[in-house]
């Protein structure tokens, strides 16, 4: 008996009919074949080439990233990707999760402690080549004493605000911190910050001041967040914590910006990581990134 001889006749006819691009419906082929033509049939292992640099060469580094007119200076921590069990193939990474400090953002807010998990990151084939989708990105961003308290002289210098460890902030008129106190409560309506009073310490009486604190305070949140879906504010450690989700975040990238991206990211020496986007004509420098937000 030869080696073949084991197998029965009906499989022996199947595995001389069996095609395995069958399995893959044309639609799907069809979609593919711009990212084929770009990267290689390589997309999402590119992009998994581009997140393990990151991980190798950032990680733990004071960086700069550039993009555009946007400039944002952090302390990464921490990143890790849950790879997507459907694989690459088919341009799915997976879920990205990172941790940063000391992230001092284009306002001039400087937030201690910023944490993004970065869900369903994949590719998608386009026209000019091939679009990154995350959808949802939730983030959590979290405030301390300091930058309270110059954003609150900035925005409202009438008063002075105390972060508390039990959820509450305590409120002061500036320079009259003996004639007493409210204590109040955040949250988050629509685009609007209120301060809700929980109650009051009177140590020198003056009714008028008082009454003016025990009023619920609103405030309009920058325009520059108009895009961010604020879920909940609170106070923690006498910190304020800001929870948000972008709904979706997508960009359009070139073959040309991956390998720029990562050629800049194994070279990066601790100084300016620039960012490119759009490959432009062939001989033209990159220009600097853009990315579409959309809101829920």
């Amino acid at each position: 008996m030869t080696k073949s001889d084991w197998r029965p006749a009906w499989l022996a006819e199947a595995a001389r009919h069996w095609n395995p691009a069958a399995m893959v419906s044309p639609s799907m082929i069809d979609a593919m074949r711009p990212v084929a033509d770009l990267f290689g049939f390589k997309p999402a292992v590119i992009g998994k080439e581009l997140l393990d640099a990151a991980a190798a060469r950032l990680v733990g580094r004071r960086l700069t990233i550039v993009a555009g007119d946007q400039e944002i200076s952090l302390v990464v921590r921490s990143l890790q990707v849950e790879r997507a069990p459907i694989g690459l193939t088919i341009g799915q990474l997976g879920d990205l999760h990172i941790e940063a400090e000391d992230v001092l953002v284009p306002d001039g807010v400087r937030i201690a402690h910023l944490r993004l998990d970065v869900r369903n990151l994949h590719v998608q084939p386009t026209s000019r080549g091939a679009t990154v989708v995350a959808a949802p990105i939730r983030w959590r961003a979290v405030l301390d004493q300091d930058v309270v308290t110059d954003e609150v002289a900035r925005r409202a210098s009438k008063y002075e605000v105390e972060l508390g460890d039990a959820g509450t902030a305590r409120v002061y008129r500036a320079g009259h911190r003996s004639w007493g106190h409210v204590d109040v409560v955040p949250r988050v309506d629509g685009s609007t910050l209120v301060l809700d009073p929980t109650s009051v310490g009177f140590w020198r009486w003056n009714l008028k001041t008082m009454a003016k604190l025990l009023r619920v305070r609103r405030f309009e949140l920058p325009e520059e967040l108009a895009f961010v879906h604020i879920t909940n504010v609170g106070i923690e450690d006498r910190c304020v914590v800001v929870e948000g989700v972008y709904e979706e975040w997508r960009t359009t990238i070139t073959a040309r910006q991956v390998e720029e991206l990562l050629r800049r990211i194994h070279r990066h020496d601790g100084t300016t990581l620039h960012v490119p986007f759009d490959a432009g004509p062939p001989g033209d420098e990159p220009s600097a990134a853009t990315a579409t937000v959309v809101s829920p």
